[in-house]
């Protein structure tokens, strides 16, 4: 049996019941943004899943995060790796929805800290003077460690997000980690969402020949500018600009998006813009603003 589609037309949890109750034996594969991710299902049972640096349960909760834009294949194979998850369907969406919750309380409070975020030993000698008792723990395990992501420490480390995070902060401001925020991997979601949205909107309420155009210019833009974006049926699918160093990437988006919102404007106007940010905003948890500034897009 082949099948096959986008988040689009599947959600993920749908695509996992339809296996499960078909009693399927293989692996799914998920494309999104460059990267494959994995869920194996063995007779109609959860087996293993892979995503990124995740594994097990958290890599099927890193997989509910792609949007509609992820593409996804099963393919029949009997050949299964190490077991690595032993709870049902149902009880594994209700701890995915409540791991992503921990995560936008996380990244509200602290929008440095979120999935993505890397921490590292700063190599200094490890010493528990003037450090509280959970600051000596983290300390001890990021001392041996040298590097975690957020969601390792939260798994290793057993304290509430906020309290980890007040830890972090404290060690940070000692010099005894570096935080390495994720800005490229915010900044192309950003420019995903932002960019998708606008013309999705804008193809919602015009006519065939003013799409037509907006097409057309937008693929002369891309190769008179050397853009590297892969856009099919009107949608940005994947772009190779996030490959640059950051200050360049920030470069690129920003005048993608500009030349994007030049061309709208004149046509429905600034409210149209508006409303379109609104939707990016809500859509991103607040944090489309901060990236409207830092491109200096004008809306």
């Amino acid at each position: 049996m082949k099948f096959s589609g986008r988040f689009a037309d599947f959600s993920l949890p749908d695509i996992l019941r339809i296996l499960i109750q078909s009693q399927k034996t293989g692996a799914l594969n998920v494309q999104y943004h460059g990267h494959t991710s994995l869920i194996f299902v063995n007779h109609g049972a959860l087996h293993h899943a892979e995503s990124e640096r995740f594994s097990g349960s958290k890599a099927v909760f890193n997989m509910l995060n792609f949007d509609a834009s992820a593409e996804f294949e099963f393919v029949e194979d009997s050949q299964m790796p190490p077991q690595t998850i032993d709870s049902d369907l149902d009880t594994l969406i209700q701890n995915g929805i409540s791991y992503q919750e921990t995560w936008r309380r996380v990244s509200r409070q602290y929008p440095r800290m979120n999935v993505n975020t890397e921490v590292r030993w700063s190599g200094a000698a490890f010493a528990a003077e003037g450090l509280s008792a959970n600051e000596v723990r983290i300390a001890k395990y990021l001392s041996e460690q040298q590097q975690a992501f957020m969601p390792q420490l939260l798994e290793q480390i057993d304290l509430e997000p906020g309290a980890l995070v007040d830890c972090l902060l404290g060690l940070e401001t000692r010099g005894l980690i570096q935080v390495i925020e994720s800005k490229s991997l915010e900044l192309r979601r950003f420019f995903l969402e932002m960019a998708n949205t606008l013309l999705a909107e804008f193809n919602s309420i015009s006519g065939m020949k003013l799409k037509q155009e907006m097409t057309e210019r937008l693929e002369k833009l891309i190769q008179e500018n050397n853009w590297k974006i892969d856009v099919q049926n009107g949608r940005i699918v994947d772009d190779k600009m996030h490959s640059s160093d950051l200050s360049n990437q920030t470069e690129l988006y920003s005048q993608y998006l500009g030349h994007l919102l030049t061309l709208v404007e004149p046509i429905y106007g600034k409210s149209f813009l508006q409303q379109v940010m609104q939707k990016v905003d809500q859509n991103l948890e607040g944090a489309g603003q901060l990236w409207v500034k830092e491109l200096k897009l004008e809306l």
